[in-house]
């Protein structure tokens, strides 16, 4: 029981969590950009991270490749 207990609590505490954070996105008027993420990683990551969005964009019913 307790376990549940703590449980629930982590998952109510991720959606609190998220839904502080979009409250404050929008009140900063700070729309997230995921290209903005990417400009401090490594070569090799920005190479995976632009071939899996044109993987999506050419098939997004795929979920598995």
């Amino acid at each position: 029981m307790f376990l549940r207990l703590v449980i629930l609590c982590m998952i109510a505490g991720a959606i609190l969590f998220t839904v502080i954070a979009s409250y404050i996105s929008k009140k900063r008027n700070r729309p997230f950009n995921p290209n903005e993420g990417i400009k401090n990683a490594s070569n090799s990551q920005q190479v995976y991270t632009e071939h899996s969005i044109d993987r999506s964009k050419q098939n997004p019913n795929n979920f598995l490749q």
